[in-house]
Parts: structure tokens; C-alpha cells; sequence
């Protein structure tokens, strides 16, 4: 279920234009309201156990949208219950309060119905719009919501508008070129846990978009999950390139084929364990984990081979980037499907081609330090002509690449780097200290090799490029 109607609902200090499909705050000569609500009409559904609400929205600096919903149980409506704050240029969270009452409550982003058997048959949901100083408005484009019902013979049919024969999607076979990322090579702080913004960087790579998953992964952290893995941020994020891009029910495999005969790789949520393990999980014979009581994978496509049907995916829990294209049996990719979770992502009109950076300068001082054997030389680091404090901007992840290397693969420990780790003095506090050993080592080279690219990923959707010269 894909909802827009937008002009069927009830606007305080809002406003809908029509030309553009979009909700904003009312601006009145040149300032903006600092607070406005949508909230929709009421919607009648199938019975339903679940409901999950997406967004698209456009949110500039101190800016920012709350999204509300709240479902109708038995003859009696539940409270408003939030699906969390979302921003790109400050704090994003999921909600920590007004998220249960006795008729339904929602953990992280998934909105549950109480009680066994318990189904909701309507829905509502609410927008908050914020601006801090009345500069700017946030801009809503899409809500999108799915629901499911997992009770025998209870199950919601999803309505489709295009016109593909059943034939062409059962028999449809290809493979879609997406490019393989091993959550496992990104950085050793949060490689483990970032197989969601992982997939989600392979799929905008996909889609031309030029970001390294670690943008993605604290261009979308949920400080309260104290994590990547949202779904609703995924798609939220993913929709700040300019694609509508929303979370959806899927009930078979064929909703997947539909979405690659268009060149649409999806997202989806999957659990399982190789025959190995002992847990109680389903079996992927030759899946990239161990086991996984939660994951999330890309479909690229669907290959026959003898009489054998193979799921083909993009697994960011492989080893190495090597190991990430893999075909799973249909046969057991379904059980490991059994939620039916999806990130749908559509092009519906030029993209941005990547996250803003920042140039920087690397500035070096003539100071040095010795640490347990390490030589560390001091930078400073400038925008034009301006020294900056990178505490201030709250570093996230530091990454290098040799010059001509199309990646970046190596990182610097963010604590070391501040100094925070080294015992240095406070009058140093705005200093980068950097070991050339350490950066030549990793990369392999002699010390003839002088220029190397830095990334700085931050805190909020702020990253510094800069270019690193080692004499």
C-alpha cells in the first residue's frame, strides 16, 4: 500500500503544493512557521497485525519531521504512537516514549497489534513539521505504508498498476549489475553490525550515486536503536538522493521479480544459518554467515540452473567483496524470507550524485611525538584558510586510499587520531595526529609513495575529503 493522497487530510499551519506533491510549513512573507502538523484521513484496510509508515522528506539544517500513527482496534482507537524524529543535519531517533498502550506498541519501526489473533482494521497517521528559526522548511513528499496479517488464511493481496503477463515474471531470469560491498572490509569499528547500511550504499552505488557505505551508515544512525539498522531510516536516507524509496510487505517472490524486470534491485530482511550451525534458524546451504537472527541482504536476480531455481544476491556479510555475489536456492532463501521485509527503491527523476563533502586541507606542524615506539606527526587541518576542530564535529570514521586506488579500504582509529588514546596535552586538543608508518604499512608501498586521499566521515551527514601528503 502506497499512500500520497495528501490532499485528503487536515493541515494545521501546513500547507500542500499541489505543482510540486509536496507538504510544507506555511511561510508567511519570508518566514516560515515553526511547527505544523498533517495528519491524514482515516483509512480502512484488511485486518492487520502490522503496520510500518515511510517517509520521504527533504529536511534542511535545524529542520527536522516527527512521524505519528496510530491504529483502530476492536471499536477503539490507540493512541498517537510515534515512529520516530528524522533529520539529516542533526539527531535522528527513534522514539524512547509514546510507543505502547494496551491496543498496539512499536518497536523501532514496526507498529504491532496486541494480543493473539488481535487485528487492527483502520489507520491514521500524523506528520510534525519543525523548523528551529523559521529559515527553512522541512518538505514532505511521500508516506508510504504496508501492512500484514500473519493469521491462517488471512493474508493481505498486494494491488499492482502495471501490465506484466504472469508468465514473464514467473519465467523471468537475469541479473542485475550491482557492485559486490563485504560489510566485513569497512571499518573494524562497526563492520558488524552495518549490514543494512551496507546494502543500502550497494544499491545507491547501484544507482549512480558516488558514497562509501560508512556515509550511509551515520548518514542514517538511529541514536536511540544506537544503530544502522532502521528500516524506515534506510529508506528515508535513501530517498535524500532524489528516488521514492519506502519499506513494503512483499508476499511472494514474484513481487521481487517485478521490481528487477525494472531494474529495481530490492533490499531485504532475512535470518539463517548455515547447516553447521546448531541454532534454531532456517538453512542457507552456502550462505555468507555463520548465522544471523537478523540481516539484510540485496536481490539482483533470479537464475535456472538443471531444474533448480536460484535467488541471486548481494550477501555484505561475506569475508571479503570477492565473496558477496552468491546464488541461493529458492528453496531455502524463502524461509529465511519468512518476514517478507523489503526496501523498494524507484529513479523517478535526477539524482544527487553523492552525499556534500567538505574540502579540507591537511596542514602539517613540525611537531612530533613518540608513542610506544610510533612516530605521530601533528596536523591541522583548514577549509580555505580557516583551522577547524574536528572534535567539534564529532568524527565518526577516518578512511585513506592510496591516490589511484578507485576505494577506500584502510582506516585510522578516530580516538587515535584526536589524540584522545595518546596522553597528549590539552593545548593540542585541535590537532590530527597521524602515523606515516602506519599509512604506508597498510597500504603496502614504500615511502616514495607521498599522496594519499582522506575521507572523514562526521556526526549528521558532514564528511571532509582531503588530500594527505607524506614527504
Amino acid at each position: 500500500m502506497l499512500l500520497r493522497l495528501f490532499w485528503i487530510g487536515f493541515f494545521n499551519n501546513t500547507v500542500l503544493l499541489k505543482n510540486k506533491s509536496l507538504i510544507e510549513l506555511k511561510c508567511n512573507v519570508d518566514t516560515y512557521e515553526n511547527e505544523g502538523t498533517y495528519t491524514s484521513n482515516i483509512i480502512e484496510t484488511s485486518p492487520f497485525e502490522y503496520l510500518i509508515l515511510s517517509w520521504n522528506a527533504s529536511t534542511p539544517k535545524d529542520t527536522r519531521v516527527k512521524i505519528w500513527g496510530r491504529v483502530f482496534v476492536k471499536g477503539t482507537w490507540s493512541h498517537w504512537l510515534s515512529f520516530g524524529t528524522w533529520a539529516t543535519t542533526s539527531d535522528r531517533f527513534s522514539s524512547a516514549t509514546d510507543i505502547s498502550d494496551n491496543l498496539a506498541s512499536i518497536s523501532t519501526d514496526t507498529l504491532k497489534v496486541k494480543g493473539d489473533g488481535i487485528t487492527a482494521t483502520a489507520f491514521q497517521y500524523k506528520i510534525e513539521f519543525f523548523s528551529e528559526d523559521g529559515k527553512a522548511t522541512p518538505s514532505l513528499s511521500l508516506v508510504a505504508a504496508t501492512i500484514k496479517n500473519t493469521l491462517k488464511g488471512e493474508s493481505i493481496p498486494t494491488v499492482y498498476e502495471d501490465n506484466f503477463r504472469p508468465e514473464v515474471i514467473t519465467h523471468y531470469e537475469g541479473i542485475l549489475p550491482v557492485y559486490p560491498y563485504s560489510q566485513m572490509t569497512k571499518d573494524p569499528k562497526i563492520a558488524s553490525v552495518m549490514c543494512s547500511a551496507t546494502s543500502t550504499s550497494m544499491v545507491l552505488k547501484y544507482h549512480r550515486v558516488d558514497i562509501t557505505p560508512e556515509e550511509v551508515a551515520f548518514g542514517l544512525y538511529d541514536s536511540h536503536y544506537e544503530g544502522f539498522g532502521n528500516w524506515v531510516f534506510n529508506t528515508a536516507y535513501i530517498s535524500t538522493f532524489g528516488f521514492e524509496s519506502y519499506v513494503a510487505y512483499f508476499n511472494s517472490v514474484e513481487d521481487l521479480k517485478r521490481e528487477l524486470i525494472k531494474g529495481n534491485p530490492v533490499i531485504v530482511s532475512v535470518r539463517y544459518k548455515r547447516p553447521d550451525c546448531d541454532k534454531n534458524l532456517p538453512v542457507i546451504s552456502n550462505g555468507a554467515c555463520s548465522s544471523t537472527f537478523g540481516h539484510i541482504i540485496v536481490v539482483k536476480g533470479f537464475v535456472v540452473e538443471g531444474n533448480k531455481e536460484y535467488v541471486v544476491v548481494n550477501d555484505p556479510g561475506a569475508k571479503n567483496e570477492e565473496g558477496v555475489s552468491l546464488k541461493y536456492a529458492l528453496e531455502e532463501f524463502l524461509p529465511a524470507w519468512s518476514g517478507r521485509v523489503a526496501y523498494v527503491v524507484h529513479q523517478k527523476g535526477p539524482i544527487k550524485p553523492s552525499p556534500e563533502r567538505t574540502k579540507v586541507n591537511f596542514v602539517p606542524t613540525e611537531v612530533k611525538k613518540e608513542v610506544s615506539e610510533t612516530i605521530y606527526s601533528e596536523y591541522k587541518l583548514f577549509i580555505e584558510k580557516e583551522e577547524i576542530n574536528l572534535k567539534d564535529s564529532s568524527p565518526c570514521s577516518i578512511m585513506f586510499k592510496k591516490k589511484k586506488e578507485n576505494r577506500f579500504k584502510h582506516y585510522l582509529k578516530v580516538e587515535e587520531v584526536l589524540g584522545d588514546t595518546l596522553d597528549f596535552k590539552e593545548e593540542h586538543n585541535s590537532s590530527l595526529w597521524i602515523s606515516h608508518n602506519h599509512i604506508t604499512d597498510c597500504c603496502g608501498l614504500n615511502h616514495d609513495q607521498e599522496i594519499y586521499d582522506f575521507r572523514i566521515v562526521c556526526k549528521n551527514g558532514l564528511t571532509y575529503d582531503g588530500k594527505l601528503n607524506i614527504s
